[in-house]
């Protein structure tokens, strides 16, 4: 049986990986995120939160984990149609939040899973996901800066920011060098374009497994216009939750459960689950609810266009342009004719 983790990137058709091509695929066995066909034990999820991310190195119970995973991939591969069983987690190549590093985080997927792990690491177009990781963090994480305020702190706060995320060959060097070159298939988002049909197989073929012409197609996240990211931005500063709040708020509030629940037998405290109903409302009211009710709180609140200014543009096109060129070398895929810069 074939082993997989799926590392990300985030904005590069996760959710939909996770809620759709994973779970259904009748050959893969998926163990999270998402729906999953399996009772597992919640310790795999603590991992994916929490221990892949975030917990000290002398509080990470490797072996523990281990015996954990190992457990679920022998319960799963007594279903013989199974020809494949991972996880999904975007978040082991983000480091815009979380305490590790990414190869803190890639060494923990080794202690978890073993060296003999195929890695799907999706790829997108830098100023694409700058754009869409701004929309999400203002739209999930309680996020306050401007599209204008987040560009300076990114560009210019590399240290602490997530500037680094768009070195895509390092990222690939990264779990290259802990799981193989030939087992990291880096694939380009803008193959969905192609169709979803089109990009599930190439997954399957990196996998080994069959093709999934049933998949289906229709995409997990609503866009959002500008003016209902503006709405969620007046929220946010409202509210100040999650990321835009205190101390000891958590970036991912709806995820917390098992961590308190699995891990230390209490309620999840009070503060998350104020962050949990901010976030709720965020991620499943419709556009037009959140929209509506920003106007009855300011009928005039400022709708900011999501475009990066050509200062910018020019600055990370010449210091991303190697990098890419580099990766290129890593990728059976032409990146400058599907829009990368090179």
């Amino acid at each position: 049986m074939i082993k997989y983790a799926h590392i990300g990137l985030p904005k590069g058709a996760s959710s939909w990986l996770q809620n759709v091509f994973f779970p259904s695929h009748p050959e893969i066995a998926h163990l999270g995120r998402g729906p999953r066909k399996y009772a597992l034990n919640e310790a795999i999820k603590v991992f994916l939160w929490h221990d892949a991310l975030s917990t000290p190195e002398y509080c990470f119970d490797s072996v523990a984990t281990r015996k954990t995973f190992d457990e679920a991939f022998s319960q799963v591969s007594e279903n013989k149609d199974v020809k494949a069983a991972g996880v999904s987690q975007e978040l082991f190549t983000n480091i815009f939040f979380e305490r590790l590093d990414i190869p803190q985080r890639a060494q923990r997927l080794k202690a978890a899973m073993g060296d003999d792990v195929q890695i799907i690491f999706i790829l997108r177009n830098q100023f694409d996901f700058i754009k869409s990781h701004y929309d999400t963090s203002v739209w999930q994480l309680g996020y306050t800066n401007s599209f204008e305020e987040h560009l300076h702190h990114f560009y210019y706060d590399r240290d602490i920011g997530a500037y680094a995320n768009l070195y895509y060959d390092k990222i690939f060097e990264t779990y290259a060098d802990i799981f193989g070159q030939e087992n990291v298939h880096a694939i380009p988002f803008e193959l969905i374009k192609q169709g979803a049909v089109h990009f599930s197989n190439t997954i399957c073929e990196s996998l080994g497994i069959s093709h999934f012409p049933d998949v289906k197609k229709e995409s997990v996240n609503a866009k959002n216009t500008d003016e209902v990211r503006a709405a969620m931005l007046l929220f946010n500063r409202r509210w100040r939750y999650s990321m835009g709040g205190g101390t000891y708020n958590r970036a991912i509030a709806t995820h917390q459960t098992s961590w308190y629940k699995e891990k230390f037998d209490i309620e999840v405290p009070d503060r998350q689950l104020q962050n949990q109903k901010f976030h709720h409302f965020m991620f499943r009211s419709s556009q037009e609810k959140i929209v509506k009710k920003a106007r009855e709180i300011n009928p005039n609140f400022t709708v900011e266009k999501l475009e990066i200014p050509e200062f910018y543009q020019e600055k990370i096109a010449e210091d991303i342009a190697p990098h890419n060129r580099k990766l290129a070398e890593y990728t059976k895929y032409d990146l400058k004719e599907l829009g990368y810069i090179l």
